[in-house]
């Protein structure tokens, strides 16, 4: 009698845990379905959580900021949406002007980008947003930006290999911002332009300093000559007495002399050259950005801005 029980307990176990196996199995089926329903409701609920609810006229009210070149992508995007849901009721939009609004607002600043130009205004936004109506920094960001990396950088050899880098992943553009990318990919992907600039400017500016990966040209010949009457050199043009040290007549036709790398006070004279130039430089864009803030007083009408800040 006890094993006749025994064998009972042991098939409903054996049932239980088959039925219990299925209908897990049919769950975990199930899963991914009402995983994405609930993610789908969840968002519906979170948009209709940003809307205001009119109970007198039973409608969700959505307020929001909106370029005035876009008001009809907005429309053509509610129709859209209104097709897809394939609802019955239509959507209405009512476009108020900033000057018809009650009370004192501030709007929200929007600039139009390009892939170009998209690099530059994060630059500018990664230190600040300009208020609307402001004068946008960006604009001269992307000449300030790459040329001043150039002058610390100047190497025509360099500065052609980043802009050959650059305009190769640049020439990927299209194919490359379908794919997935790491963060340091996505970088260099998203600072393309800015890198080509970057090459660009430092192939100028090392044509100036006349370095070539750190060596220099000889385009148009030396204007200076050592000679054996002085331990400094002469010009090439004016050396009919060579103890006297006299400049050249007609300087280098670009950049520097190439004959300055071999003088013993070549690094001296180059890294004075750099900073000093660094620095009219920086206080230039520091002038220019006085400039900037001159003009937003004035079209604001901040005399207390103007007087305090620019003056």
């Amino acid at each position: 009698e006890c094993r006749s029980r025994l064998d009972d307990l042991k098939t409903v176990l054996d049932q239980t845990r088959t039925t219990s196996r299925e209908t897990l199995s049919f769950v975990a089926g199930k899963v991914p379905a009402w995983k994405r329903k609930v993610m789908r409701e969840k968002a519906v609920f979170h948009s209709m959580n940003l809307l205001n609810w009119d109970t007198s006229s039973k409608l969700f009210i959505a307020e929001g900021w909106c370029p005035a070149f876009a008001v009809d992508d907005v429309r053509v995007a509610l129709t859209v949406g209104k097709q897809r849901s394939r609802v019955q009721m239509d959507s209405m939009m009512e476009v108020k002007p900033v000057s018809s609004a009650h009370g004192k607002v501030h709007p929200p600043t929007y600039f139009r980008t390009n892939r170009f130009t998209e690099v530059f205004q994060g630059i500018v936004e990664s230190y600040g947003v300009a208020s609307y109506k402001e004068l946008n920094p960006a604009v001269f960001t992307v000449v300030s930006f790459p040329f001043l990396f150039a002058v610390m950088f100047g190497d025509v050899g360099h500065g052609i290999i980043m802009a050959l880098v650059a305009a190769y992943v640049i020439s990927l553009e299209k194919k490359v911002s379908r794919s997935k990318l790491d963060e340091m990919t996505l970088t260099v992907f998203d600072g393309r332009y800015i890198i080509f600039l970057m090459g660009l400017f430092s192939i100028f500016t090392g044509l100036i300093y006349n370095e070539f990966f750190a060596v220099p040209l000889d385009f148009f010949g030396s204007r200076w000559r050592f000679t054996s009457a002085s331990e400094m050199a002469c010009g090439v043009d004016n050396c009919m007495n060579p103890a006297a040290v006299m400049p050249p007549l007609s300087p280098y036709p670009f950049g520097f002399d190439p004959v300055w790398k071999s003088t013993s006070t070549a690094l001296l004279f180059f890294n004075s050259y750099k900073m000093k130039l660094s620095i009219v430089l920086g206080v230039s864009q520091m002038m220019l950005g006085l400039v900037l803030s001159a003009e937003n007083a004035r079209f604001f009408r901040r005399p207390v801005d103007f007087f305090f800040e620019f003056v």
